[in-house]
C-alpha cells in the first residue's frame, strides 16, 4: 500500500514539474484563472507573461509538496505533517495573493 502512495506522490509530482516547466518557457494555454475566465475577444490583449510566470511557480512549489508527501510516506510523524500543512497554506496564500495582485495591477 505503502508502494502505490509513494508513486501516486511521485507521479503527481513529476506532472506538476512538467506543467510548470511548459508554463515558464510559455507553451500552450497559462493554466489561470485570470486567462481561463477572460472573455476570448480580450485574451489577445491580456500580457500573458506574469500570467505565466505565476502558473509555473505555484507549479513548481506544488511539485515540491508532493515530493515532500512522497517522503513522508516512509517517514510518517507529527511534524511532517505540520510542515506539508504549513507548506500548502504558504502555496494557497501564494497563489491568491499573485492573482490578487496581478488583478489590482491591471486595473
Amino acid at each position: 500500500m505503502e508502494d502505490g502512495i509513494l508513486i501516486l506522490f511521485l507521479l503527481l509530482a513529476l506532472g506538476s514539474f512538467v506543467v510548470s516547466l511548459l508554463q515558464f518557457l510559455q507553451i500552450g494555454p497559462p493554466l489561470n484563472n485570470a486567462y481561463i475566465y477572460t472573455p476570448k475577444a480580450d485574451r489577445d490583449k491580456l500580457n500573458l507573461k506574469p500570467i505565466y510566470i505565476q502558473t509555473g511557480t505555484v507549479f513548481t512549489l506544488l511539485a515540491f509538496e508532493f515530493l515532500f508527501l512522497a517522503g513522508t510516506v516512509y517517514y510518517p510523524g507529527k511534524i511532517s505533517r505540520n510542515v506539508s500543512l504549513v507548506f500548502t497554506t504558504v502555496i494557497a496564500v501564494y497563489a491568491i495573493g499573485s492573482d490578487i495582485y496581478m488583478g489590482r495591477k491591471k486595473q
